[in-house]
């Protein structure tokens, strides 16, 4: 069994709210997107440890609080949540919180603490609750005990502070009578390692809401097995996202350029190309596909006045700098011509090229359709891009099989005309290894892309950088890292 155990988002969603300038308050409940997002299906049982909000007594607080919830409950798991000296001040979280039941799981049981605070946040558990522990643990001998709470019973923290429950020596004995295995704590932002003492298991969870905005997975399979994890980036090699999409994106959720810029610089990104889909600025929603027979319907529009091509550079290029340059996924029509005008090629960093769809001739065989293909991803490279987008996506898109047997003729011509190929996991992208081993060994560089259209994806590598680093661990040797 693997747990996810997360603590202290302080989260806070009014505008302008800071208690402490390193407690990232109104990015709390998009870290929980983030690691839940990362985690799936990796986890069957999810743990909060307290200081889910930042002040229980401010008007947003409930509000706040079920947000993070409905997140939680979205991902359809077991879970637990204890309340911390945060969260306290809403009667009605208080209520939810106070009214949490153990969670029996197969051989274990979860069971939650929810201790009383003092004015001064001393946390004292009370005799009732201890005896109530005590008469459940006798009714469940054949079960593992595991204890959440959110101050910490072991080890003790020297500080000024209370961070530590104050009878934990009481509790200590008796976590030791009750078959308690593990025992899991938040609240000291620092969290502690695990550290085993009488035969239990504990461990202090750093807090979410801080940087390196780390979280455990806890494995349980026989033994215990503690997995820190981060969502900040730490590296030895350049990492830049050459295509994070923008508010001009019909297909956008939420992405905003200064919001991109903010999370790349958050989680450890060296550089972020603001990528957009050169179809989207010159068409409107309904004809971002007919450019295939001709890019006549560009030249079309801007004789019309209704493309965005200025408006978006109007937008974008403020922005560029050493760290942040822009990029143009454009694609080919039916004569090898990319959807960027000759005039609007200026101050455009990047051409990212893609394959989205074909004519129509091309869609009439599986022999066709890869000629297509073929002949299109060359298109794109007689056109002097620097990155061909997320490939082979393409036939993913269309339900059919990826043909792994023109992986080496799409190297060659990715090698001849220098063009670096993209690792991109965005909307159910399933890249293949083999491939981008070929390129690999074929000296062909990779491009590393979220794709964002959200902004829980703008800087989110984890998965890249698994995936290459086991095809190669020298990743640093073969990434394509543009102007750095």
């Amino acid at each position: 069994m693997r747990i996810l155990c997360l603590s202290d988002l302080h989260f806070v969603s009014k505008e302008g709210y800071t208690s402490l300038p390193k407690r990232r308050h109104n990015l709390a409940l998009e870290l929980l997107e983030r690691v839940i997002e990362r985690e799936r299906g990796n986890y069957e049982v999810i743990i909060l440890c307290g200081d889910l909000i930042d002040d229980g007594k401010i008007d947003t607080s409930e509000k706040d609080f079920f947000e993070i919830k409905k997140v939680i409950e979205r991902e359809k798991k077991p879970y637990i949540f204890v309340m911390g000296n945060h969260d306290i001040g809403s009667d009605k979280i208080s209520e939810i919180l106070k009214n949490a039941a153990p969670l029996h799981y197969r051989e274990y049981i979860f069971y939650p603490f929810n201790d009383e605070y003092k004015d001064d946040d001393r946390c004292y558990r009370e005799k009732e609750e201890i005896e109530k522990f005590i008469n459940f643990c006798r009714n469940n001998r054949d079960k593992k005990i595991i204890t959440v709470q959110h101050n910490v019973v072991y080890p003790k923290i020297e500080s000024d502070y209370p961070y530590n429950i104050e009878n934990s020596e009481k509790i200590l004995e008796i976590y030791r009578k009750c078959n308690v295995i593990l025992s899991i704590s938040g609240h000291y932002h620092k969290g502690v390692e695990e550290t085993e003492y009488n035969g239990i298991y504990f461990i202090t969870l750093p807090a979410l809401c801080e940087s390196p905005f780390s979280y455990y997975i806890i494995e349980l399979d026989g033994k215990i097995n503690f997995i820190k994890k981060s969502l900040y980036i730490n590296k030895d090699f350049p990492l830049i996202d050459f295509h994070c999409h923008t508010e001009f994106a019909y297909c956008r959720e939420n992405v905003e350029c200064e919001k991109n810029i903010e999370r790349a610089k958050i989680f450890g990104l060296d550089g972020i190309v603001l990528t957009e889909h050169s179809s989207h600025l010159y068409l409107k929603p309904e004809e971002t596909r007919l450019f295939i027979d001709g890019i006549d319907i560009l030249y079309k529009a801007r004789k019309e006045n209704r493309d965005r091509m200025s408006e978006f550079k109007k937008r974008v290029f403020p922005l560029k700098g050493e760290y942040v340059k822009v990029g143009m996924e454009v694609e080919c029509d039916k004569n090898g011509n990319i959807t960027l005008l000759p005039e609007d090629m200026e101050g455009i960093d990047y051409l990212v090229g893609a394959v989205h769809f074909l004519p129509e001739e091309y869609m009439v065989s599986r022999k066709k359709v890869i000629e297509g293909f073929l002949k299109f991803t060359e298109f794109l490279c007689k056109n002097k891009i620097d990155i061909i987008a997320h490939p082979f996506r393409f036939f993913l898109r269309n339900k059919m099989d990826v043909p792994k047997d023109i992986y080496d003729d799409v190297v060659r011509i990715l090698k001849e005309y220098n063009v670096a190929a993209e690792l991109n996991f965005h909307s159910g992208n399933r890249p293949d290894p083999l491939f981008f081993e070929k390129c690999i060994n074929g000296g062909v560089k990779i491009s590393l892309a979220s794709d964002a259209h959200n902004l829980i994806e703008v800087g989110e590598f984890s998965k890249h950088i698994d995936f290459l680093r086991k095809i190669d661990p020298n990743i640093g040797e073969f990434l394509y890292t543009g102007w750095l």
